[in-house]
């Protein structure tokens, strides 16, 4: 409903021919260039013809560290990019360490719009659900998590209206939940997301819109400590670039109030519109041209 499509391309030859009407062809953003993706010339635009800007926006490793076996694929393509922006820090490090190239920072997406935009492009159907609620949306399986939302649920008296993880069931959540809604498509989530009075998530992209929507956020890793395959660092990064790390919770805090259940986006809403800027100044300088 919200996006152009360009026509499709059946194989990768017809892609490679298609390109030669675009001025430029981007990557991104989230995480294309996991290493399982860097092989087959897809997410590198190998098909890109000669005369065609190649560039990536808000691109992510996925992963903090690469496997050396990995490493001349990605140095052969990060040499080939017209030019480089990365979503996290950490990816910064690796494209610098690579290729020795300076890739910029630049906001995921769904941050360039701001929430008045983004209310205004969406018109969600109704979601039952109560009018003040505790928002939980876990993709990973954390017990710390769970065991804060019940402790919160207790502190502010408000139910959980529970988001189904669309990758597996867990089977404690049906205890945890005091409301499951049903028909959540992407608009709903936004409106999830903007009423709730408080959100507990593991997932990156419900961070990044609960800071989006001024909404107050407790945020936990999804992987365990030491996964090589972990995508910790990209919830880090975001947390780190807005100015407020202390949002993710490692351990259960002694006492639930203050500081803890409310947060000052004076000084988040700045640097999130810094970022913006920079990001759109980065779209029109090196794709746009």
């Amino acid at each position: 409903e919200h996006l152009r499509f360009s026509p499709a391309f059946d194989c990768m030859d017809a892609l490679r021919e298609g390109c030669r009407s675009y001025r430029a062809v981007l990557v991104g953003s989230d995480q294309t260039w996991l290493p399982v993706n860097a092989y087959g010339g897809f997410y590198s635009l190998d098909f890109a013809p000669e005369g065609v800007r190649r560039a990536s926006y808000a691109a992510s490793f996925g992963v903090s560290e690469l496997w050396s076996s990995d490493e001349a694929v990605y140095r052969r393509f990060l040499g080939e990019m017209d030019a480089i922006s990365v979503r996290e820090r950490s990816g910064q490090a690796m494209v610098r360490a690579l290729s020795g190239r300076e890739a910029e920072l630049v906001c995921d997406p769904t941050l360039l719009l701001t929430a008045g935009q983004w209310r205004e492009a969406l018109r969600p159907e109704p979601v039952d659900v109560p009018k003040r609620y505790l928002l939980c949306y876990f993709l990973g399986r954390s017990a710390l998590a769970r065991a804060f939302a019940r402790r919160l649920r207790e502190a502010a008296g408000l139910p959980i209206v529970l988001l189904r993880c669309p990758d597996e069931l867990v089977a404690s959540d049906a205890a945890l939940a005091d409301c499951v809604p049903e028909g959540v498509g992407p608009a709903e989530f936004l409106q999830l997301l903007a009423g709730a009075a408080f959100v507990c998530t593991d997932s990156f992209h419900a961070s990044a819109l609960s800071l989006l929507f001024h909404r107050t956020l407790f945020a936990f890793h999804r992987h365990r400590e030491g996964d090589r395959y972990s995508t910790n660092a990209r919830l880090d990064s975001l947390l780190e670039t807005m100015g407020c790390p202390e949002r993710l919770l490692l351990r259960q805090p002694e006492a639930l109030g203050g500081e803890l259940l409310h947060m000052d986006f004076s000084r988040i809403e700045p640097r999130l519109e810094a970022l913006r800027r920079s990001s759109k100044r980065f779209l029109r300088r090196e794709v746009a041209r």
